[in-house]
């Protein structure tokens, strides 16, 4: 909704060529296609490091992703704004843009770095991070899609956009499965995907280079433009047709949901701890290569009634985990 209502046309925009937009109906669909890849590349990794890695339980996982990475997408709207209203060197969507890249790149490769001796806080910092950039990098070409399907007429008029979203959706797909692949026929560790993920965010840097963004000229000052932005998104929000859909949207994404749970159990192996009714007493069912039992001290903790319920799964690898999700986007 925010690029939609805040990237309407300036009357300070200097005019554009045919060829300008033959390049960036050329450039922008690409682009979205190395950000679905990118998006989706650690994503198998993710859930398997959080179990096997830093072993985060799925309370704390739905907390990483219910909450501090839903946060930034409720500030959509005002990066939108912000670009609207205050561009940097006279460009409003490269410059942020930019930010974008090298905010999830920058969140992804320290974490790959740091790898499994990151603290809560810490993770939880770089999802927000991580997600922030994105927020950014997806307004941001939403926007100069916007701005250049202005420019179609005819049969060309929903092209770009289109082709932008198959473009986005195809490479989600395949980063989906090399998420799975990379790390069980390559043998790459999770914290190199992070890394890998990371990089190839940075280098998409170099893309934006090659993407045109007009120069724009304030017209009166910050605040005079603020309030004649603002004055049109909350005249557009006050419609009881966008009104309606964004109180059902923001209801339905309190909801909770079984998404970390159910991911955690398609990860892990089979239940940690079981019942042992002979010695009276709740033991690990997990050994090393010597045979000798880990997690004993964690499961004696629990009574009988508990012990049975400690954790487990099904214990899917990387690629049939990478083909649930590959699947479940198709």
């Amino acid at each position: 909704l925010g690029e939609t209502l805040l990237s309407r046309p300036s009357l300070a925009e200097t005019p554009r060529s045919n060829a300008v937009y033959t390049r960036m109906a050329i450039l922008l669909p690409w682009l979205h296609f190395a950000i679905g890849i990118t998006n989706n590349l650690q994503i198998t990794s993710w859930r398997e490091w959080l179990v096997h890695g830093v072993d985060i339980n799925p309370p704390d996982q739905a907390l990483l992703g219910g909450v501090v990475s839903a946060l930034p997408w409720n500030l959509k709207i005002f990066a939108a704004f912000l670009s609207d209203v205050v561009p940097i060197c006279g460009k409003r969507r490269l410059p942020y843009l930019i930010m974008g890249f090298a905010l999830q790149g920058a969140a992804w490769v320290s974490v790959g770095i740091v790898g499994d001796s990151i603290s809560f806080p810490l993770l939880a910092l770089q999802q927000f991070c991580t997600t922030m950039g994105q927020v950014l990098v997806g307004v941001m070409c939403d926007t100069l899609i916007v701005e250049n399907v202005k420019y179609e007429s005819g049969t060309q008029v929903g092209r770009l956009q289109t082709n932008c979203q198959l473009m986005f959706a195809a490479g989600g797909l395949l980063g989906t499965l090399l998420s799975g692949w990379l790390p069980q026929y390559a043998h790459f560790s999770y914290t190199l995907m992070f890394v890998i993920t990371g990089a190839s965010k940075l280098v998409l840097l170099l893309l934006v280079v090659f993407l045109h963004d007009p120069t724009w000229k304030r017209e009166g000052t910050i605040g005079e433009s603020a309030s004649a932005t603002w004055g049109g998104v909350w005249e557009s929000m006050s419609l009881i047709r966008v009104l309606k859909p964004l109180i059902f949207i923001f209801a339905f994404a309190m909801m909770p949901n079984n998404s970390d749970a159910f991911n955690t159990y398609l990860i892990q192996d089979h239940p940690i701890c079981a019942w042992n009714a002979a010695a009276g007493q709740c033991d690990s069912m997990v050994t090393d290569d010597s045979g000798t039992l880990q997690y004993q001290d964690h499961c004696r903790a629990f009574a009988e009634y508990t012990c049975d319920r400690q954790w487990g799964g099904l214990g899917f690898s990387d690629s049939m985990f990478s083909y649930i999700g590959f699947f479940g986007s198709v």
